[in-house]
């Protein structure tokens, strides 16, 4: 399957991997930096270690707009009628820098391909409850 050829399904996905974001980073402080946000303030040493959690990242309005909703087409191209926001700027599933997972591209398309089939090959519906 090529993802670009899918391209809601890909939003949808993309989505999924934002509200259910568990990856971090670690970074090595380079040099001495103190850091002022929210009223307070971090100083931070050359030589540690700071912890970023994607959660925070993915969960942070001015960054995606209703982020505690799941918005499916908030990846979608706007030329498709979705929002158009930059997935791979902000949601970090994969790692990134030097850390990015070599897999990535792989795992997109098999997840992508898997629920293709299940679409395709299974009868599914909405079941209400009661």
């Amino acid at each position: 399957i090529f993802p670009e050829k899918v391209p809601r399904m890909r939003s949808f996905l993309h989505e999924v991997l934002r509200t259910h974001n568990n990856g971090t980073a670690f970074r090595e402080v380079l040099k001495d930096t103190t850091l002022v946000a929210a009223g307070r303030t971090w100083h931070l040493k050359k030589g540690g270690v700071v912890n970023l959690p994607n959660s925070l990242l993915c969960a942070t309005e001015e960054i995606h707009p209703q982020a505690d909703q799941f918005v499916p087409e908030r990846f979608l191209d706007k030329r498709f009628g979705g929002r158009g926001e930059n997935f791979t700027k902000t949601v970090k599933p994969f790692g990134g820098g030097v850390s990015f997972c070599p897999g990535r591209v792989f795992a997109e398309k098999q997840i992508l391909a898997f629920v293709a089939a299940l679409i395709v090959h299974y009868d599914m519906r909405v079941v209400t409850p009661g």
